[in-house]
């Protein structure tokens, strides 16, 4: 090989290299906005959930509370942690129990219907006082929904 080409090998592998480097490069500077972003959009949304003067709760499949945002310590007394894999229906006034099941029965399934997966009710429920609160809540059926798997009120 004369020094013309080996010139020529040498200046292709550096050019591959410094190709590389550039590429790695640009590709961690990409990924660090992407991961800035994520993380100013999880640090929004936990601002807004925390701060927020509506509860939001998922129930799964067989009504277990699996989520309670953090308002209902202030709007209900209870700590949301405390109230996972209990019932919902341990929540609601025996007289409205009935009523309020018999209304999201049609909720409780992967398979509902489009009309039938949003459903408003209005009930009494227990605040940790002992006392009953009359609420309005919206029900909406995401068992499908694979990030949620539940039940939103």
């Amino acid at each position: 090989m004369n020094d013309g080409w080996l010139i020529v090998v040498i200046a292709f592998g550096i050019g591959l290299a410094l190709g590389s480097v550039a590429c790695a490069l640009a590709v961690t500077l990409a990924w660090r906005q992407v991961k800035g972003k994520i993380q100013t959009a999880e640090a929004r949304w936990r601002a807004l959930i925390e701060h927020d003067n509506d509860m939001i709760a998922i129930l799964n499949e067989r009504g277990i509370i699996t989520y309670f945002s953090p308002s209902t310590t202030r709007i209900m007394g209870y700590e949301p942690d405390n109230m996972l894999g209990v019932n919902w229906q341990s929540f609601v006034h025996p007289e409205d129990v009935e009523r309020v099941t018999r209304l999201l029965e049609p909720l409780f399934s992967v398979a509902a219907t489009v009309n039938k997966r949003v459903i408003g009710i209005e009930a009494r429920i227990r605040h940790k006082d002992g006392g009953w609160r009359l609420i309005e809540a919206t029900f909406t059926n995401l068992l499908f929904e694979p990030t949620v798997r539940g039940v939103v009120i």
